[in-house]
């Protein structure tokens, strides 16, 4: 997937910030410069975002892209306590970006 700026992403919240939703896997080298890219992990008994990563290989749930960096902490990761939501919009990268993709 290296053109990213026309692509549907769904709109969520997570932890109060505006964001783009994939389920699948994003290539960081293509995105663009001014949005964050991150990967939410999940639990194998409980399939929902737990946390929010840099980097998941398993117990992988979706990627996130945003235009505000997140807190992830000394550990490199912040728990999402339930602090998410998917609001069933889809849009691309590019109106997310306001054109600027």
């Amino acid at each position: 997937m290296n053109d990213l700026k026309n692509k549907e992403f769904e709109l969520a919240v997570i932890l109060g910030k505006r964001v783009l939703f994939t389920p699948d896997r994003i290539d960081r080298n293509a995105v663009p410069d001014g949005i964050y890219c991150y990967d939410l992990r999940s639990h194998d008994d409980i399939w929902q975002p737990l946390s929010i990563e840099d980097s998941v290989a398993g117990g992988r749930y979706g990627t996130v892209l945003s235009s505000e960096p997140f807190d992830l902490g000394r550990f490199g990761y912040a728990e999402l306590g339930g602090r998410w939501e998917l609001c069933g919009d889809y849009i691309s990268l590019n109106e997310y970006m306001g054109g600027k993709a």
